[in-house]
């Protein structure tokens, strides 16, 4: 509670700008609900009568302020909060006085605060820590770079914005040092945060006891409770000073959670691990986790299967001695910003779990060389090997490029992509026709969940030929992993493929053939690309490495198939991951493979070797264009899949014209970059 009662009006005015002479102006505020309480400050929702924006307003009674050193505190903090810009610290807005109060308008965070969350939900999952650490050390990496300690570092000022991101507030004990050798004596803090250096202020204390309560943190997180918590201060203390802590029996806690936290909560200063150190860590980079989290999280734990693939992060492979060392480069970087995998899913559109269970599929006996161990990712010693070198991907426009399109396939985009312009942009009818009703002049055929192709309205299946109703083939699982090696990915015919980052490209269909097809990189000279077919026993020992990955990636991507429990990391899929394998569409001489594949903003994007281009959005509904047959196949959100045909006088329902807008747009960006590259191989040097 306050030492001095703060009083507050229901209407704040802000003078400000009055007493400067600028404008008569008087800005007011409407006072809302209370949201929290302080040693000498009260918080206040409040909402501004000019803009209608909603704010966070923390307000100290001048009565408390009597004391030199007390205004100095305050101005200190003003000073230093208002000068910071990053994505994880609750912005400031302003601050102004009056006979009263100080008022320091801030950013409201909606969804409170960690300290709530951890309460609610009792801990958090090793994911979920993930994300708020890695925030956390991307905000602290900002202050550390501008040599600020923030010396209060816990669940109650790292607060949740209303799209779940941590924002670091409370800038009451923050000091900023003249130079990275100044050491600081005030003894501050919170007791159950607080570093050993700081109650032994002899020798002072550094940025490391900003480092020492991001494990107080992490242990808290996982555990629930803060790991030095006692009924006393004074013992308290006395276990901060030698580090006695250790993990409940009945919490599982990862082995690399527990190193990383007796990595950082070491009482020697000295020896606790840089921000990158934490950061390239094995607890981090083991597996990928959310670069943000759902709203569901406040109450119930996050399930990574119903996060899209794109929305991970990945962070290069350390280890847990790692975490010390001071030698390696910056995994953090020296901005304010991080990059995901990929573009997230727009918020618009919040990505839908899979329906029903995934149903177990039977292995072959004919298989490629198995790999040693079926987890992905492989050694990374693997991706230094000649067999697959590491390319650079260009992005454009929030499009990411990891393969170009051949010179041949230039008319069926085109062609494709005039007919869907003509669709579009057709107007012949103001109201499309209902989605239970076919437009006469076309068939709707219906495919359900096995592949399978039936009228609408019936159960007996489409005749072989029957208008509109063409052999689906589409991509149901894909593994992102560019980071190493490539995409690899699973077709609903029984293929396992990987597109690697050297631009080459292998694929193997589980039927009763043992051969695999190996497409070489596209040949600069006559813009062509070169396949060739192998058998799984025999085949160049220059692409070894490449057939070994190939087995790690169809290992991989059959067991997230055969899962009964969540999606593995990396895995993304189709509305549509359990097809019937009953009748592959094509032979060992002429398969299916992806082409080409791209991250949109809205959808991943697969274009096939069979004319076919497809779009998985992050809503999970599914859009197949077929060049061949110029008709789309569409699944809804409901996953029934219904064909149309492309041309002039086709009219689609709301949901499907909107997402065939969005498909136009896809086909112009790949002839966009077709022709660039084609432009750009004429006038390019060839390498020696």
């Amino acid at each position: 509670m306050p030492r001095h009662p703060v009083i507050v009006a229901d209407v704040i005015e802000d003078h400000t700008f009055k007493k400067q002479g600028k404008t008569s102006h008087v800005k007011r505020y409407k006072k809302g609900r209370l949201l929290g309480k302080g040693g000498f400050a009260h918080c206040y929702k409040i909402t501004s009568y000019d803009s209608h924006r909603i704010y966070a307003c923390k307000i100290i009674a001048k009565a408390s302020l009597t004391k030199p050193s007390a205004r100095s505190k305050l101005w200190n903090e003003i000073r230093l909060h208002r000068d910071l810009s990053h994505k994880h610290i609750v912005r400031f807005e302003r601050f102004f006085e009056d006979d009263m109060n100080v008022y320091i308008v801030l950013e409201l965070c909606h969804n409170q605060s960690l300290m709530e969350m951890v309460r609610r939900r009792r801990r958090l999952t090793d994911p979920e820590v993930k994300c708020y650490m890695w925030q956390l050390l991307l905000c602290l990496k900002y202050l550390h770079g501008l040599k600020i300690i923030h010396r209060d570092l816990k669940l109650s000022n790292l607060f949740l914005d209303k799209d779940m991101n941590l924002k670091l507030g409370d800038f009451g004990l923050t000091t900023k040092l003249a130079n990275a050798d100044e050491r600081k004596r005030t003894i501050c803090g919170t007791p159950n945060y607080i570093a050993p250096e700081i109650l032994d202020a002899r020798k002072g204390h550094s940025f490391e006891v900003d480092i020492w309560a991001i494990g107080v943190i992490m242990y808290t997180m996982l555990v629930g409770r803060p790991p030095f918590e006692t009924s006393s201060i004074k013992a308290t203390y006395k276990r901060i000073r030698s580090s006695a802590y250790k993990f409940p029996e009945n919490v599982a806690i990862s082995k690399d959670a527990r190193d990383l936290i007796a990595v950082i909560l070491r009482t020697n200063p000295e020896k606790r691990p840089t921000l990158d150190g934490i950061a390239r860590h094995r607890f981090f980079s083991k597996e990928p986790f959310p670069a943000t989290l759902p709203t569901t999280s406040l109450k119930v734990p996050t399930d990574l299967s119903e996060l899209p693939v794109s929305s991970l992060i990945t962070v290069p492979g350390g280890s847990p001695t790692d975490a010390t060392s001071k030698s390696y480069r910056p995994v953090l970087g020296d901005r304010t910003n991080y990059t995901a995998n990929a573009h997230p899913a727009p918020k618009s559109h919040p990505p839908l779990p899979p329906r029903g269970a995934m149903a177990t599929r039977s292995t072959t006996r004919n298989q490629i060389p198995r790999a040693r161990s079926s987890g992905m990712p492989q050694p990374s010693s693997m991706a230094k090997e000649r067999g697959v070198p590491r390319a650079t991907s260009a992005q454009q426009g929030g499009w990411k490029r990891h393969e170009e399109n051949p010179v041949e396939e230039e008319r069926d985009l085109r062609d494709l992509n005039d007919n869907l312009r003509r669709t579009i942009l057709n107007k012949a009818s103001p109201k499309p026709p209902p989605p239970s009703r076919p437009h006469p002049g076309f068939h709707e055929g219906i495919v359900d969940d096995t592949g399978n192709c039936v009228r609408a309205g019936t159960t007996s299946k489409v005749q072989a030929g029957a208008e509109y109703a063409w052999d689906v083939v589409w991509v149901t699982r894909w593994a992102d992993y560019t980071s190493k090696y490539g995409m690899g990915y699973a077709l609903s015919d029984g293929t396992y493929g990987v597109c690697f980052n050297d631009q080459t490209k292998i694929a193997y269909h589980t039927n009763e053939h043992k051969f695999f097809n190996y497409v070489e990189r596209r040949s600069s000279q006559d813009n062509s690309s070169r396949m060739s077919s192998h058998s799984t026993e025999n085949y160049p020992a220059k692409i070894t490495k490449k057939v070994l990955l190939l087995g790690h990636f169809k290992d991989y991507l059959s067991r997230s198939s055969s899962s009964t429990k969540s999606k593995p990391p990396y895995i993304g899929q189709s509305p549509h991951p359990n097809p019937s394998y009953a009748n592959p569409t094509q032979g060992e001489s002429n398969p299916v493979m992806v082409k080409k594949w791209m991250k949109a903003e809205h959808a991943m994007v697969f274009r096939l070797s069979n004319q076919t281009v497809q779009l998985v959005f992050h809503d999970q509904t599914e859009i197949l264009l077929s060049s061949e047959h110029q008709s789309v196949c569409y699944s809804d959100s409901n996953r029934v899949r219904r064909f149309y045909p492309i041309g002039e006088g086709q009219r689609f329902e709301p949901a499907l014209e909107k997402r065939m807008r969005f498909c136009r747009e896809v086909l112009k960006r790949m002839l966009g970059s077709r022709s660039r590259d084609n432009s750009n191989s004429k006038s390019r040097p060839r390498r020696p």
